[in-house]
């Protein structure tokens, strides 16, 4: 059975961060304590709070 997963755009804001600043789209998986999600930057490590939701355009 797959754990249950969210997509969601995570945006590190660590400075100097070659990622900083940047919006990447993201699948996260619920973890057992708190934070419920989060997010690690692939660049630097650092933890990634800012998660907003995925805004899909809806199809005509």
């Amino acid at each position: 059975m797959t754990p249950p997963s969210i997509r969601r755009l995570a945006r590190c804001h660590t400075p100097g961060c070659l990622a900083e600043d940047q919006t990447f789209e993201v699948t996260l998986y619920e973890n057992v304590a708190e934070p419920k999600y989060i997010a690690v930057c692939g660049q630097c490590g650092g933890t990634i709070t800012d998660l907003s939701e995925v805004v899909t355009e809806p199809s005509t």
